[in-house]
């Protein structure tokens, strides 16, 4: 696909550069924002007494989230280590865990919940949630 991007992008936004504009401004303020949520997510686990250390934290463009799909990578005092997918909203959530291309390397997808909590799921048993 790389070499015919170029050529993509002049053929659906040649006729309006104004939507590439929106495009991009968007995408970067759905990045800052995911960023956010991603360190949020961080400093709720470090307040728990159960959690040991962060092992992983990818940024925007980061290889290992776009390849493996993984945001955080964390330790427990009991010694677990979960691989975690931050979400901003339960439809994404959903898509995710349907996508089992795309979560193989998965434990735990984590979205903001009510009041400044986040929802955990377990990908492999996304029907039980647990807040932090």
């Amino acid at each position: 696909h790389k070499n015919r991007l170029l050529s993509k992008i002049k053929e659906k936004y040649s006729g309006s550069p104004e939507k590439l504009f929106d495009y991009v401004v968007n995408s970067i303020n759905n990045s800052e924002y995911g960023e956010r949520v991603e360190n949020n997510v961080v400093e709720r686990f470090s307040s728990k007494p159960y959690f040991d250390q962060l092992l992983y934290q990818g940024g925007n463009g980061n290889f290992v989230d776009m390849i493996f799909s993984v945001d955080l990578i964390v330790k427990f005092k009991n010694g677990d280590v979960y691989t975690i997918q931050v979400k901003s909203n339960e439809d994404q959530v959903k898509t995710f865990i349907a996508d089992t291309k795309k979560n193989k390397a998965v434990d735990l997808v984590v979205l903001p919940g009510n009041g400044g909590t986040f929802n955990v799921k377990k990908v492999k048993d996304p029907e039980k949630t647990i807040t932090i």
